[in-house]
């Protein structure tokens, strides 16, 4: 399957005096760019650009070293020695190959490699990055299917309401850990980040768990200074490959004979923006919202409507999934005129109270099922729906009480 193909690059920053340099300090200059060059399952070729600047007014002789590590030895290295000036940026290009590469594939398994860099001075580590490496090739067919690793991959989107307040202290790291692995037990593997949780931990999350990310700018794009913010806010976050889109907005513009003279306006803005942020990352893609089907997080949140998770389970993961609906509402007769299951399995059974009950339903999609009629007694009752798949059963049980 032919797909457009698309690089990811990382970034970071170097200086030779004794605290590291940020982004804002340098100018604007990012300081290391890693850029995928061949990856397949055979093959993994990366270059490593490191941008080098010397502000200490004499000229150095140092040492750079990058490495892959796969978590357990070096797979890949490169050693040299770079002549310093008295002032400026020196850009140092060094080549890394090797075979059989462990792919970051999303939730299923978002391998990640290490890229260790080191400038030395005299044998001395001045400085020391570690940086993630996600491996993977990734773009859309001919029919706009998005391609992960030269295979379909259907995109179910989470996203996060940007009206929402979140504390600002450690607390917010556990609360968006909780909700993004909430996330992927869903069964998507795409999230929509609004602004105010755009952080690099945020990202790192991401990174860690295979969740593929769509960083939003909603600012005016109009504005010289908001324009500079997000090509920094850009630079800055090349190194996160969980990274994968960059939406401003929601532009939808199909068919420019048909759009009024304010709308003309903004998608004149739109393209040039589109121009910036494709100068500035060539290897990402700017959002397009019909690839995805995007859901509020409220509708996977166990902590609000449990049954809706579930739902959506059975809908998008690839795991077996068979839950008993209706469970956390009070038990009534109102309640249980009918049982309801979500199941993404062939042949749900039903048995209540050691009975296998029949006439199953299907319901309004081809994950759920009911039954009426279930015979239900006074006192304690016990519900239980299963099936099998390749040989093992799998079932979700309900005991109550009925008054």
């Amino acid at each position: 399957m032919k797909i457009q193909e698309r690089s990811l690059s990382f970034v970071c920053f170097f200086s030779l005096v004794l605290s590291i340099v940020s982004y804002g300090q340098i100018s604007g200059k990012p300081g290391i760019y890693i850029r995928q060059k061949i990856v397949n399952d055979s093959i993994a070729e990366i270059s490593v650009t490191t941008n080098l600047e010397n502000r200490s007014g004499k000229k150095k002789t140092v040492e750079l070293r990058c490495g892959i590590w796969d978590h357990q030895e070096f797979i890949a290295r490169d050693i040299r020695n770079v002549e310093l000036n008295t002032s400026g940026v020196t850009s140092v290009k060094q080549d890394l190959t090797f075979g059989m590469p462990e792919l970051w594939n999303g939730p299923k398994h978002p391998f990640l490699y290490k890229i260790i860099l080191e400038v030395l001075e005299n044998g001395k580590i001045l400085e020391t990055r570690y940086l993630p490496l996600g491996l993977r090739k990734f773009g859309f067919d001919k029919d706009s299917r998005f391609i992960l690793n030269n295979k379909d991959f259907p995109l179910y989107g989470v996203y996060f309401d940007d009206t929402t307040i979140y504390p600002d202290n450690n607390e917010l790291f556990k609360q968006l850990k909780r909700q993004l692995e909430n996330v992927c037990l869903s069964g998507a593997n795409a999230v929509y980040l609004p602004w105010q949780l755009q952080t690099d931990f945020a990202y790192a999350l991401c990174d860690s768990i295979g969740l593929i990310v769509w960083g939003s700018f909603n600012q005016n794009i109009t504005s010289e200074a908001t324009n500079r913010n997000i090509i920094d806010f850009i630079s800055q976050n090349y190194n996160h490959p969980s990274i994968f889109f960059w939406s401003f907005g929601n532009w939808s513009y199909q068919d420019k004979d048909l759009l009024t003279n304010v709308d003309t306006i903004g998608c004149g803005q739109r393209e040039r923006f589109t121009d910036l942020i494709k100068k500035e990352d060539p290897g990402r893609m700017t959002f397009h919202e019909s690839n995805v089907w995007w859901i509020p997080y409220d509708s996977i949140d166990s902590g609000r409507n449990d049954d809706r998770l579930h739902w959506y389970r059975a809908r998008w993961s690839e795991d077996p999934v068979i839950f008993i609906a209706g469970k956390s509402d009070t038990v009534n007769q109102d309640v249980l005129k009918r049982i309801v299951v979500y199941c993404n399995l062939y042949d749900p059974l039903l048995e209540v109270n050691g009975k296998i009950i029949n006439d199953r339903k299907d319901g309004s999609s081809e994950i759920d099922f009911y039954w009426e009629n279930i015979g239900l007694k006074k006192g304690m009752n016990r519900v239980r729906v299963f099936a099998r798949r390749r040989g093992k059963q799998i079932e979700d049980t309900w005991n109550f009480e009925l008054k």
